[in-house]
């Protein structure tokens, strides 16, 4: 079974904006998988095989108002 990468991230110059790139394998359920998502809001890398997600992890900050260099 192939893997199921997504990555989702703003645009740099329109952060309201957020863009998803999906590289989708047949061998995954399409309806199973799309309405599974929404339950990872807080990652921007996700890769699923098959129904369980097997890798999950969130952008570094690169920029942040509650970091200050000292």
């Amino acid at each position: 079974m192939k893997s199921a990468p997504v990555l989702v991230a703003r645009l740099k110059n329109h952060a309201q904006q957020t863009v998803v790139w999906v590289r989708w394998s047949p061998d995954n359920n399409a309806a199973e998988w799309a309405s599974r998502l929404t339950h990872y809001g807080t990652f921007g890398v996700l890769v699923f095989k098959g129904r369980p997600v097997i890798h999950k992890s969130t952008w570094p900050v690169l920029a942040s108002p509650l970091q200050r260099t000292l």
